[in-house]
């Protein structure tokens, strides 16, 4: 069963050393928020993306279907989908955050 979000104060979160910024560029931490859910009959999933620099300036949000049927499976691409999202922007470190991280061994 999954947990309700407004039950949750502070989320864990992981540090990921990215790329430098171009020249001329400020440094820039990037903080990716991910969450996943699984259908009720367990057939599919979805994940969502929101990303937000250190400042709390929203940059975008994004939302994917997913067929697995293992909620860590599912998890992880969300994870690895938001990074490279992320990359994308070129920051100087990136910030996971999810109520989910209690689905993987850190």
């Amino acid at each position: 069963m999954h947990e309700p979000l407004c039950h949750i104060s502070v989320l864990p979160a992981v540090d990921i050393k990215g790329k430098g910024p171009a020249l001329g560029v400020g440094q820039q931490e990037l903080r990716v928020h991910v969450a996943c859910l699984m259908a009720g009959d367990g057939t599919t999933g979805a994940a969502g993306l929101l990303i937000k620099r250190e400042t709390w300036q929203f940059i975008c949000a994004l939302c994917f279907p997913m067929r697995s049927t293992e909620e860590t499976v599912l998890f992880a691409a969300a994870c690895c989908e938001g990074i490279k999202v992320a990359l994308a922007y070129q920051p100087t470190s990136i910030v996971l955050e999810s109520h989910l991280f209690r689905l993987v061994d850190l």
